[in-house]
């Protein structure tokens, strides 16, 4: 075989790998990237449910149709 052409084989395979681990590292990082983007939008309906739940939301009066007593009053 020409030794020309089997540097150009040689660098061509040394390409392919590098490339192989282009994609592996490109991979990983966007893996990376949705996992802190996924605790990010966890951490935001966190912090509006801990803002919602300090309310105080009062009970409804029995004589107040509400939820929790039914369809209006039976008798």
């Amino acid at each position: 075989m020409d030794p020309h052409f089997a540097d150009l084989g040689r660098k061509s395979q040394e390409a392919r790998r590098r490339a192989m681990a282009r994609r592996r590292r490109e991979a990983r990082a966007e893996a990376e990237r949705q996992m802190q983007a996924q605790a990010r939008d966890e951490l935001l309906k966190f912090g509006l449910l801990s803002l919602v739940a300090d309310r105080v939301i009062p009970a409804p009066k029995k004589d107040e149709p509400g939820a929790g007593y039914g369809l209006g009053e039976r008798r």
